[in-house]
């Protein structure tokens, strides 16, 4: 019995949902729905698969908000005269350019939470830049 990797592929349509390592002898999935499929070049989460190939998954381009969500998050400083970490400064920025990030950050979650389109982290993010003033 070797193991071999397959593909879980909805087969409404063609959605790779995941890649796994099962018994070659295993050609019976017991989701309804989804069907396994032998792994070949191309095949990856978040992909598909039309029949006889795979195409690759879509490269998503970060939003300014969530490249404004990862720089929030990340807030220490690495104090190059002295060596020690800061808290509560992003890397190599000023308290100004800080502020104008939350700022717009703050603006951004807003129209989210009224258009009812913010995840749990943004939320979050949201009611802590409030907290903050922002």
């Amino acid at each position: 019995m070797a193991v071999v990797s397959k593909a879980i592929v909805r087969d409404s349509d063609g959605y790779v949902l995941n890649v796994c390592s099962i018994d070659e002898s295993v050609t019976d999935w017991p989701n309804a729905g989804e069907s396994l499929v032998a792994y070949a070049v191309g095949c990856e989460i978040g992909g598909s698969w039309d029949g006889s190939s795979f195409t690759r998954a879509p490269v998503v381009q970060p939003t300014r908000t969530m490249v404004l969500m990862h720089e929030c998050m990340n807030l220490k400083k690495y104090d190059r005269d002295n060596g020690t970490e800061e808290n509560n400064y992003l890397v190599d920025k000023t308290a100004d350019e800080i502020k104008a990030e939350k700022t717009e950050l703050a603006a951004l979650l807003k129209t989210a939470h009224e258009s009812e389109d913010l995840s749990a982290d943004q939320l979050n993010m949201r009611v802590r830049l409030n907290i903050e003033g922002y």
